[in-house]
C-alpha cells in the first residue's frame, strides 16, 4: 500500500484532543425568518451575541460574504453546541486562525464551494476567526493585505451543505476562497512490521476515501512514545465517502533496534482535534 497523502500537516500545526465523539444525529432543514436587519447588523463577528450557542446579534460579514439572521428562540439546534463547536475549530481551514465566535442562526453564503449547493437562509452553524490577530496571514509592506477574518459554515441538520471561506488576501492559497471544509480527526491505528533499518515505523488505519491522513509522536516517559494519526476528513455530509485502508511511515529514532525497543502507546481517538491558534502555516 502506498503512503498517504498529508504527512506535512504536523509541521504546520499543533494540535490538542478535545475528547468528544463524533454523532451522526438525523434532523431536518427549518424554516424561519429571513434577512438581517440593517438597524442592528455587526460587521464584526467578534461582537456578535449568542445566547446557548444562538446568534442573537444579525451578522453582515465582509460586505454579505456571509449573512447570519438570528434564529427565534423557540428554535434548537440538532447537533447541539458542543458537538458543532468541536467539528468548526477543528477545520483545517482554521489552522492558524484566532477563535473569534461560534453560534448558529439562518445563514445566507454569497459564494459556493466546489461540489456543494449554495447555502441560502438554511439552519447553520457558522464559526468566525481571523488570522491577522495570529500572524497567520501575510503582510504586504508592514500591513496586512486583508482583515484576515475567515468563516467555516456546517448546516446544522444531517446531509446540509458545508463551506469554508478564507479572504485571497490573506496570502493562503491552499485555502483562498470557498472550499469544502476539512475536519481534522484522531483515528486508531495499527503498527505494521518491525522498523526499518532507519528507523522508520508503519502504520495502518482505516479512514474515508476522500481524506488525508498525517502523524506526530510524543515522547511519554524513558523508552515510551505515542503515536497519533490525524484524518482529515471532508466535513460534507452530503458526500458519499467509503473506507479505505491508508499506511503511513514515521520515524520513531535513527536505527532499527532504537525504535523497535520503544514502547508505543496509542494517542487520543475519539473524536475532532482542535487547532491551537498560534501556529506555524
Amino acid at each position: 500500500m502506498k503512503n498517504a497523502r498529508g504527512i506535512g500537516i504536523q509541521h504546520r500545526i499543533r494540535l490538542g484532543a478535545t475528547g468528544l465523539m463524533l454523532i451522526a444525529v438525523a434532523g431536518i432543514q427549518l424554516v424561519g425568518v429571513s434577512g438581517a436587519s440593517a438597524s442592528n447588523a455587526v460587521t464584526n463577528p467578534a461582537l456578535a451575541k449568542t445566547s446557548y450557542g444562538r446568534f442573537t446579534t444579525p451578522i453582515v460579514f465582509d460586505g454579505g460574504i456571509i449573512t447570519v439572521t438570528p434564529a427565534p428562540a423557540n428554535v434548537s439546534t440538532l447537533q447541539g453546541v458542543g458537538h458543532m463547536t468541536a467539528k468548526i475549530w477543528a477545520s483545517t481551514q482554521f489552522a492558524g486562525f484566532d477563535h473569534q465566535t461560534l453560534g448558529y442562526g439562518y445563514v445566507t453564503v454569497k459564494g459556493v464551494a466546489k461540489g456543494e449547493a449554495k447555502i441560502t437562509h438554511m439552519l447553520a452553524w457558522v464559526g468566525f476567526a481571523n488570522g491577522n490577530t495570529s500572524d497567520v496571514c501575510t503582510k504586504s509592506g508592514g500591513k496586512f493585505r486583508t482583515n484576515g477574518e475567515a468563516a467555516v459554515v456546517l448546516g446544522d441538520a444531517k446531509f446540509a451543505e458545508a463551506v469554508a471561506y478564507v479572504p485571497s488576501g490573506c496570502g493562503i492559497p491552499t485555502r483562498a476562497g470557498y472550499t469544502v471544509p476539512n475536519e481534522v480527526v484522531s483515528v486508531p491505528w495499527v503498527k505494521v512490521g518491525t522498523a526499518n533499518a532507519r528507523g522508520v515505523v508503519t502504520f495502518r488505519t482505516t479512514i474515508a476515501h476522500c481524506g488525508g491522513i498525517a502523524g506526530s509522536t510524543r515522547a511519554r516517559g524513558t523508552g515510551v512514545i505515542e503515536v497519533l494519526l490525524y484524518a482529515q476528513t471532508p466535513d460534507w455530509s452530503a458526500a458519499t465517502c467509503s473506507a479505505k485502508v491508508l499506511s503511513l511511515g514515521m520515524p520513531l529514532a535513527k536505527t532499527a533496534a532504537k525504535a523497535n525497543a520503544l514502547r508505543l502507546v496509542h494517542g487520543n481517538t475519539t473524536g475532532p482535534v482542535r487547532q491551537v491558534v498560534n501556529a506555524v502555516p
